[in-house]
């Protein structure tokens, strides 16, 4: 095997293991984004005394798409969409990092 011929292979598998490892790091945020609405969700309906067809309605999500994030552990391939999202902050008038439970940081 000639030197170049070795490093192409060498690169090839760095390509290979790459997309591999933002392919596990993209399931592992999705999840945890997934996980972090429902949680938001769960806490406000609990707190507002509604339940999820209701929050459909007003906020004209789709009643499935609510249920599917409230399915988060278990249905891992879905992950809400930013509109969605947004719907989610205006109804409970709040910003979307605090659906996400993102701490924002500020620059000093």
């Amino acid at each position: 095997m000639t030197l170049s011929r070795l490093y192409v292979t060498r690169l090839v598998i760095l390509v290979k293991l790459c997309i591999y490892l933002s392919f596990i790091y993209s399931e592992v945020i999705n999840m945890a984004l997934a996980t972090k609405v429902k949680e938001f969700l769960e806490e406000k309906l609990k707190q507002e005394k509604i339940d999820r067809k209701y929050l459909a309605e007003v906020t004209n999500i789709p009643y499935t798409t609510v249920s599917r994030i409230m399915r988060a552990e278990a249905n891992r391939e879905f992950n809400p969409e930013i509109d969605t999202i947004l719907k989610i902050a205006k109804y409970f008038n709040c910003t979307m990092d605090e659906v996400i439970k993102r701490k924002v940081r500020h620059n000093s």
